[in-house]
């Protein structure tokens, strides 16, 4: 009985690692790949946060977004990512864009006023910024 439970055990563990390391391996899904959500201009995710933070989010969080608007500051953090922070009709609550590392775009690219339209993963609020993970230009 003993041996019955080793070697189920050692199948079990096989198995684990196998679908381990299958998780661990697999590549990234790119952003621009997938199906869009929800199309919103800044000022109207601003807006819809500013009426009903919790209806927002749920509306946007962990959904494929296309935001369009102005850059009003570019952004690099101590790893070197980049992020845009896009131009609200709200002086407290801002978008805070994440350019996505795997981009064929250069975080370098962006200036202030640009306008940009910009497809990504909505990750809801934080303090008072909208954030949006993993971002690329919008086709």
């Amino acid at each position: 009985m003993l041996k019955k439970l080793f070697y189920l055990g050692l199948i079990g563990a096989f198995v684990g690692g196998f679908w381990a390391y299958k998780m661990w391996t697999q590549p990234h899904k790119k952003i621009a790949d997938q199906k869009i959500d929800i199309t919103i201009s800044a000022h109207d995710l601003v807006a819809a946060y500013v009426r009903n933070e919790n209806a927002a989010d749920s509306t946007f969080s962990e959904k494929i977004v296309v935001v369009t608007g102005k850059i009003a500051e570019v952004k690099t953090d101590s790893t070197n990512n980049g992020s845009l922070m896009l131009e609200s009709s709200d002086s407290i609550k801002t978008i805070s864009c994440t350019i996505d590392p795997f981009s064929e775009k250069p975080k370098t690219a962006y200036q202030v006023g640009q306008m940009v339209k910009l497809q990504g993963i909505c990750n809801g609020i934080n303090m008072d910024d909208i954030q949006i993970g993993r971002c690329v230009p919008a086709k």
